[in-house]
């Protein structure tokens, strides 16, 4: 069952750092099968969420999207993303 990665970004602190990091994801993800579906300007609808950017990532499973997330090359990613952007990040499993 696919699984996706939710984020969504509320203030860059670093914009080179996230332009690095943006370049660099990619390739992380495609030996576990991730693929973007948006990432783009967000547009709140309901509640008072003002978020900058949402980004919806799929993976073939819950268990690639944990792989990708604690494997060695997004780690050194997770922590330039970290000090760069201030966002929420969550895992949902698809139906």
């Amino acid at each position: 069952m696919a699984a996706y990665l939710l984020g969504t970004i509320h203030s860059v602190s670093d914009p080179a750092r996230v332009g690095e990091y943006s370049q660099r994801i990619g390739g992380t993800m495609e030996p576990y099968g991730g693929k973007y579906l948006a990432a783009a300007a967000s547009e709140p609808i309901e509640g008072n969420a003002q978020p900058m950017m949402s980004v919806v990532i799929e993976f073939p499973s819950m268990d690639a999207l944990k792989q990708w997330y604690d494997c060695a090359a997004y780690k050194e990613l997770r922590e330039l993303r970290q000090g760069a952007v201030e966002a929420d990040i969550l895992a949902v499993e698809g139906v």
